[in-house]
Order: C-alpha cells, then sequence, then structure tokens
C-alpha cells in the first residue's frame, strides 16, 4: 500500500476520455510493479515519462499547442490513477483496469480475419492486458523478420474501428499501383517541379511497401535537388511510415541533398556522436 503524497501539480483540468483512462492505468500498473511497496516514488514525473515510452504515438510530430494539451491531459490522467488506485492492492488494481476494456474478448472474430486476409494485412490483440491496451492492431507482414504496426496507438481501436480501418485500406494491388504511379512521375525528368510536388501532396496511403520506401529514401535524402519538393516528400515519408533505411529513424529535413544544409548537419551529428562517446568514456572510467 501506499500513502498519498503532493506529487500531484496544479493544472487546468481536462476530459480524460475511456482511451486515455485506460492507457493511465496500465501505467500505474508498470509503476507499481516497478516500485512494489514504495509508491511515494511515482510522481506525475515518473507517470509522464513512462506514459511517453509506453505510448510514443503521444510523443511526436506534436506542435507547441498539442504538446501543452498532452501534457495537461497525462497531469490529469496520474490525478485520476492516484485517486482510484493509490490505496488498492495490486490484485484490486487488475480487477479495476478490467472494467476499461476496448474489447473484451481476447479473441479475433473471423469476420475480421478474413477482412484483413483480403487487405493483405493482420489483426491482432494484445495477449497481456496489463502491458497493454485491450483493443486491435493492424500489422504489415514486410518479411520473414519483420512486422510493423500502421494504426496509430498500439491496441487501441475499438471491433468498429478496426472493421472501418480495414474497409478503408487498399489491396496489396491497389497500392502498389498507387506507389508505381508516383514513382513514375518523380522519376521523369520531363515533369514539371510544380506537377510533382502536387503529386506528392495529394498522395494518401495507409502504409509503404518495401520497393517504395527503398526509392523514397534515395528520392528524398539523395536525389531530389529542389528545396520545397524535398520538403513535401519529407513529410509525405512521414505520412506514411516510412523512416531513414539506414537507422530506422524519422527521415530529417535537414539531411537531405535538396535542402542545402545536409553536409554540415552531417558535420554536427557526427561531432555530437564523438562527444558522446568521449563523455560516456569518462564516465565510465570515474566508476
Amino acid at each position: 500500500m501506499a500513502n498519498k503524497n503532493n506529487s500531484k501539480p496544479k493544472t487546468k483540468k481536462v476530459h480524460i476520455n475511456a482511451l486515455d483512462k485506460e492507457k493511465a492505468i496500465i501505467v500505474y500498473i508498470s509503476l507499481v510493479r516497478r516500485y512494489k511497496e514504495h509508491r511515494e516514488n511515482i510522481t506525475c514525473s515518473v507517470f509522464i515519462k513512462t506514459w511517453l515510452d509506453m505510448f510514443e504515438c503521444d510523443k511526436f510530430n506534436r506542435s507547441k499547442e498539442d504538446k501543452q494539451t498532452i501534457r495537461e491531459k497525462h497531469i490529469s490522467s496520474f490525478g485520476f490513477v492516484k485517486n482510484e488506485l493509490d490505496c488498492k492492492s495490486y490484485e484490486e488494481i487488475i480487477d479495476f483496469r478490467n472494467t476499461f476494456m476496448i474489447y473484451q474478448s481476447r479473441e479475433v472474430p473471423v469476420e475480421l480475419k478474413q477482412l484483413a486476409q483480403s487487405k493483405g494485412v493482420i489483426v491482432s490483440l494484445a495477449e497481456n492486458i496489463t502491458k497493454h491496451m485491450s483493443g486491435f492492431d493492424v500489422l504489415v507482414k514486410e518479411n520473414k523478420c519483420m512486422t510493423y504496426r500502421i494504426n496509430d496507438v498500439p491496441f487501441g481501436m475499438s471491433e468498429e474501428e478496426v472493421e472501418r480501418f480495414l474497409e478503408e485500406l487498399p489491396t496489396p494491388k491497389e497500392l502498389i499501383k498507387q506507389e508505381k504511379s508516383l514513382v513514375e512521375i518523380l522519376s521523369d525528368d520531363s515533369v514539371p517541379v510544380k506537377d510533382k510536388k502536387e503529386a506528392v501532396n495529394k498522395y494518401k496511403a495507409p502504409y509503404a511497401t518495401h520497393e517504395f520506401k527503398k526509392f523514397m529514401n534515395r528520392f528524398t535524402i539523395y536525389n531530389c535537388k529542389n528545396q520545397q519538393l524535398t520538403l513535401f516528400c519529407v513529410n509525405l515519408c512521414k505520412r506514411v511510415g516510412i523512416n531513414n533505411m539506414s537507422n530506422e529513424l524519422p527521415i530529417e529535413y535537414k539531411f537531405c541533398v535538396g535542402s542545402g544544409k545536409r553536409k554540415q548537419s552531417m558535420k554536427r551529428a557526427k561531432g555530437r556522436r564523438k562527444a558522446n562517446a568521449k563523455a560516456a568514456r569518462n564516465r565510465k572510467g570515474k566508476k
């Protein structure tokens, strides 16, 4: 059991929806396992850091206003779990968690499996709902060793939401056709840059094939020389989930040739890596 503490900061109270309440409970369960009988160590800052580690979808590509709103949501969520769960045993917390379920069963309905198969994807549910949300994930199998999620919140979709999501997905053939059309436009030197920019901005797809990822990496980082088209391609990669294939991090405009900043950015990044490595060696030497 834990005593009440004064770690809840004052903030504007915001509405917490059912999805965020389930996230908050899962985060709190993780922290209760970590701190066991020392729940006074579960402060708001620890809670928020753990939330962002577990749900990276809340961390990236946000405006200042979005970040502030998300912080207020996190603080309100912390208040919710502290009020509801701080004096409960671990077993009681698990029972409470089971009242916040997006989807009650742990079996994927046959109809959803068939719909997913027709779209070339996989639908799954988490096996352990003390560590994960209780809803659905939609996965793409890229090769024998790589499968990745294409919905935003891990295991965060209801049955109705995942059915709608699947219905709107293109078939593999339709997706390849869309990708091929854009590749042809971007590869054709006779196509005006204005038309290329329009094609990139209009392109919408839920995910990318491996071949399209390879093309967009080469074109965006090395081949495109126009600044605005490069920026549009970087944004397309973010929308479609295409990372830099050399490090699996998001493609950054400043590291692209078309930005005019690649050489300086690469030099700075190399300098930071050396400085970090030196600092790590120094810390190790002091121990």
